[in-house]
């Protein structure tokens, strides 16, 4: 990442926890304008699509975010945030089969 790209993420995390959910979007989005290869992005967007009830453009970002997972620890994380959203959607099966991993 760039400075300048830390310098936004960074903002975007404190929109986050203010809860101003879409201020902290429009910069991960901005981020992800010039470099679409941050996994972590993808990650709390799906964090925050997910509160916002998108759950659809969740499961799109966590995938997105596992795709380009430089670790394990990283892909676990969104393992377990993919398999909450599908248990809490009624699908088991995708649940138990993202919490395994």
């Amino acid at each position: 990442m760039t400075q300048e790209e830390k310098k936004l993420s960074e903002q975007a995390i404190e929109f986050f926890k203010k809860k101003d959910y879409d201020k902290s979007k429009s910069l991960y989005e901005e981020i992800l304008k010039t470099n679409p290869k941050i996994s972590f992005i993808y990650g709390n967007l799906g964090v925050i699509f997910k509160i916002k009830g998108d759950i659809n453009r969740a499961i799109k970002c966590y995938i997105e975010a596992i795709k380009l997972a430089e670790n394990s620890t990283e892909k676990k994380q969104v393992y377990y945030n993919l398999a909450v959203i599908y248990d809490e959607i009624g699908k088991n099966d995708e649940a138990i089969k993202y919490y395994k991993k």
